[in-house]
């Protein structure tokens, strides 16, 4: 049983974590200073963004549904007539 492995070593671990310390780049240091102004503008002109495209993807949806029905729409009045007039097929 010498090759057990070392039971603190997770803790150790998340201790080291939760203090921040940078294990190579893969870790960020925890960082709760307040948001610069440069930040500030950057996190809101990305919220802005997403929402601009939010509400452009919506809108297109809402036309292709549009167009959609208006064809479906257009395609039956074809139907229609052509069941109608059959005097004209000849």
């Amino acid at each position: 049983m010498e090759n057990t492995p070392n039971n603190n070593l997770i803790s150790d671990i998340c201790d080291a974590i939760s203090t921040g310390y940078n294990f190579g780049g893969w870790t960020d240091p925890l960082d709760e200073s307040p948001l610069g102004p440069a930040e500030v503008r950057a996190v809101r002109n990305n919220q802005q963004d997403k929402f601009k495209t939010m509400t452009r993807n919506q809108s297109n949806i809402d036309k292709f549904l549009k167009k959609s029905r208006q064809k479906r729409i257009n395609a039956q009045a074809k139907d229609d007539r052509r069941k109608q007039n059959t005097l004209r097929s000849r």
